[in-house]
């Protein structure tokens, strides 16, 4: 089992690939199989509308793919089968457990969504792992979303924040990866440019040839 340090590399390395069922072309496991052939080293598994059953049946599916592989799998929302399936982290979003609550289920890496100034600085009080930024770009993947940030307030927020890593998040494809990471940012997250493509492995070796730091 990898540490949380080794965990930690990982995420800094680039991409990181959000498996949503609602968006996979194939199976979500075929899907994740096919990125980690590709070269992608973090999953989150994002799985809105579906039962409690059929949610941890696919954590868990996903947890050991990616512990068989050495790759960082996080999940979405719920610290809970964050634990039962032995995660190597958890994403919560705003209006989700806060991270202090969630360190006593769960002992992993922990990223928070943070939008704002405040919220990035609670994220950086509560001593998280990790914050997603953004929609950098416009998405269709997730509703309720605030505006468009754009590049320039990532690279603010990338350099007021430094110490915590910023993983930038929304709309983010081959055409435009490099210039997240120029940025400032961390690592790119992504559902669209790799559950919706054709070739989820070649998607995947097609982005991280793309991804140039600064």
């Amino acid at each position: 089992m990898n540490s949380k340090k080794a965990y930690l590399k990982k995420l800094n390395k680039g991409l990181y690939v959000i498996i949503d069922p609602d968006f996979c072309k194939a199976d979500p496991v075929s899907t994740a199989k096919a990125a980690l052939s590709g070269g992608a080293e973090v999953f989150q598994l994002r799985c809105k509308g579906r039962s409690y059953a059929r949610t941890l049946e696919l954590a868990s599916r996903l947890s050991l793919l990616c512990a068989k592989h050495g790759a960082l799998f996080i999940m979405n929302d719920d610290p809970k089968i964050a634990a039962a399936v032995n995660a190597g982290g958890v994403h919560l979003g705003q209006d989700d457990m806060p991270a202090a609550e969630a360190k006593k289920i769960f002992n992993g890496i922990i990223g928070v969504s943070a939008y704002k100034d405040k919220e990035i600085r609670q994220a950086i009080a509560d001593k998280v792992d990790y914050y997603g930024f953004g929609p950098v770009f416009k998405t269709l993947t997730k509703k309720g979303l605030p505006p468009v940030k754009g590049l320039l307030r990532l690279a603010r927020v990338a350099k007021k924040f430094s110490s915590l890593p910023v993983v930038a998040i929304g709309g983010i494809n081959e055409n435009n990866i490099a210039k997240v990471f120029k940025a400032g940012a961390a690592s790119a997250s992504l559902i669209t440019a790799v559950c919706s493509a054709g070739n989820p492995e070649e998607a995947t070796r097609r982005l991280i040839a793309k991804i140039i730091r600064r």
